[in-house]
């Protein structure tokens, strides 16, 4: 059987071989878009330590006859080449939930959201399942209370969502756990979980990874959600944290700005562009720097202040992108997108009757002339699935 569509894969089928038989029947039943994503993974993992994904998956399946075969001469898509990791096995232990209590994860796959939900606890075990209806459908929500949902995992644009829909009203009773990854939440949508969590008592606790740390390298402990607002807390049991500087030194010193770096062992090992890159080894030897810019405060926690390249030099001055698109959010509770260059900082938003305001609000509070800002009034910001906005997409 051979498919190809802009990961640009082929892979070899013996259709008089039972057993892949099996492999075709299991993805023709996924649909086309989850069985691109098992072969995405099978393409970054064969080979590792002498085995594929599919060697874990179907063992009695030699590897050797699913090789993919001649590889992409124009293919610009770059695997991310992963190593198994302890780190990670823990499952959450690091958060401190119970034996007992299992995951329920919201997590939009095109039109699916996967859920893990408290099955036999007695034999170990739990269940993982696909929910059509998305946040907005009161099924999703009842579902949830049926099955004794006892842990929620969102993107920030899903704690959005569920705050419009008056989340901390609903009567939920098994849910003992609310975490965040994926993204930066503002502080006001941060305070709120952490206050909602505290007086419902329930916990809530913020990630932060990147797929080349697979799948998070820092958490905030949720005794500390009400204290350190907007931290991503301190590293992952294993993993180190650091800042380094523009030479790229370590910075030692706290409140200090630098990019953000980790060493542990759940980082890449590489990318992958092609095929002979898989065999290449372990490139990165742990370590990874995130291109995010980030302070350490005096008591060790993180706090991420945006993205290396997400910065402006205006008037002399150095300004984020991201910290002041959040602080039109807090100030106006308004969908906005930051860009531009050293000349002009663009304002992109939703709501015309904050066009005016908008320019002399971030004057006053970056201490620049309002001649620096362009504010521009468009029908709708671009976003992808997860509900980060397109940079790329805007004019």
């Amino acid at each position: 059987m051979g498919k190809k569509d802009e990961y640009r894969f082929n892979l070899r089928f013996d259709e008089t071989d039972e057993m892949h038989r099996l492999v075709v029947k299991y993805l023709n039943s996924c649909g086309h878009n989850k069985a691109k994503y098992i072969v995405r993974a099978f393409l970054a993992y064969w080979k590792m330590s002498g085995k594929s994904l599919l060697s874990y998956v179907f063992p009695e399946i030699d590897a050797e006859q699913l090789l993919p075969e001649a590889k992409q001469e124009n293919d610009k898509k770059t695997a991310v080449v992963a190593k198994a990791s302890d780190a990670e096995n823990d499952n959450g232990t690091y958060i401190q939930k119970d034996h007992s209590e299992q995951q329920l994860l919201e997590k939009s796959l095109q039109e699916d959201h996967f859920v893990n939900l408290e099955g036999d606890c007695e034999a170990d075990e739990a269940e993982v399942l696909l929910i059509k209806n998305n946040l907005m459908s009161p099924e999703f929500w009842s579902f949830i209370k049926e099955n004794h949902g006892t842990n929620f995992t969102g993107v920030p644009y899903s704690y959005e969502i569920m705050m419009k829909l008056k989340f901390t009203r609903m009567v939920l009773p098994d849910l003992r756990t609310l975490s965040e990854g994926g993204g930066k939440l503002t502080d006001d949508m941060f305070k709120a979980l952490a206050e909602y969590a505290e007086k419902a008592g329930k916990r809530f606790c913020a990630t932060f990874g990147t797929t080349e740390t697979s799948a998070r390298m820092a958490y905030l402990p949720p005794e500390m959600a009400r204290l350190k607002t907007g931290s991503i807390g301190k590293a992952i049991p294993e993993g180190e944290l650091f800042l380094l500087d523009v030479n790229g030194n370590e910075i030692e010193e706290p409140e200090a700005q630098g990019e953000l770096g980790y060493r542990g062992p759940n980082v890449t090992m590489g990318y992958g562009i092609c095929r002979e890159d898989l065999l290449k080894g372990d490139e990165w030897d742990g370590e990874y720097h995130t291109g995010d810019i980030a302070k350490r405060d005096l008591e060790g926690y993180y706090f991420i202040i945006g993205r290396k390249k997400r910065f402006l030099k205006l008037f002399g001055l150095r300004i984020s992108l991201d910290q002041s698109e959040r602080i039109i959010k807090e100030k106006f509770n308004c969908e906005c997108a930051c860009t531009g260059d050293d000349d002009k900082m663009k304002i992109y938003i939703v709501d015309g009757a904050l066009k005016d305001q908008i320019p002399g609000f971030l004057a006053e509070k970056l201490n620049l002339n309002a001649s620096a800002f362009e504010v521009t009034v468009i029908a709708k910001l671009p976003k992808n699935e997860s509900g980060k906005i397109l940079y790329k997409d805007l004019h």
